[in-house]
């Protein structure tokens, strides 16, 4: 079984980056690369759980969601671009190792440095409103952030911002890259975006819009009560 592993992850080494991002979508192709390694063994790729493969704590999975992760990072520091990485698990990344700046404390310390970095980067792999995109808006960092097409998107971001006023998409490396060389020389440009994009989500995910959201569905709740338990005998 760990032969198959190292021969599915092998081949993730010939993939190009948008290649591996597709493959995050599309568990088909994942499912078609692991039947034809398990095959090369002598072992019916047909009986083998779809989870082996494609769940969300298979070791193949992880690996796949980890080389989108790096990869983009890899290319910005080979090319030049001062980047911190902050997280664990980046160790086996050597390349990146005067990069690593290891875990930062969630609250005050990861606020303060989204704000004072001039470009924060969001590589999730299955929603572009994720967690950290999020904080990285409300802490009034520049936030660029990987497209991922609307009906594979998890939580899309475009549902509450929008693309060029509140933040920027990058498609792959080297977009990413052309881009992150553009926002840096353009510093106005990436203020006003940054600015736009932490007033927003202020105003929509701040505690004032969320209690008033509350508020809002616990009045539609009181006024109007379930119909369940209309025409009821007591």
């Amino acid at each position: 079984m760990q032969q198959v592993c190292r021969e599915i992850i092998h081949n993730f080494d010939t993939l190009t980056y948008q290649q591996l991002c597709e493959y995050v979508v599309r568990p088909d192709l994942l499912q078609i690369l692991g039947k034809n390694a398990f095959e090369k063994y002598g072992i019916d790729g047909d009986r083998v759980p779809k989870s082996f493969l494609s769940g969300i704590e298979s070791p193949i999975c992880m690996e796949l969601l980890t080389l989108i992760k790096a990869i983009p990072m890899i290319h910005l520091f080979k090319n030049g671009i001062n980047v911190q990485i902050y997280g664990r698990n980046w160790d086996r990344f050597t390349e990146l190792k005067p990069a690593l700046k290891g875990p930062a404390n969630n609250g005050f310390e990861l606020n303060r440095l989204m704000n004072k970095s001039r470009i924060c980067i969001n590589n999730s792999a299955g929603t572009s409103l994720h967690m950290r995109a999020l904080e990285i808006l409300g802490s009034g960092g520049f936030l660029m952030t990987r497209r991922i097409q609307k009906e594979h998107d998890t939580a899309s971001i475009l549902d509450f911002f929008t693309e060029g006023e509140d933040f920027v998409f990058f498609d792959n490396e080297v977009d990413l890259l052309e881009k992150t060389r553009y926002f840096l020389t353009h510093e106005s440009i990436r203020q006003t975006i940054a600015e736009q994009g932490y007033r927003k989500a202020c105003l929509t995910f701040g505690y004032d819009a969320l209690a008033r959201n509350i508020l809002d569905v616990v009045s539609r709740g009181v006024m109007n009560p379930s119909s369940d338990r209309q025409g009821v005998d007591t």
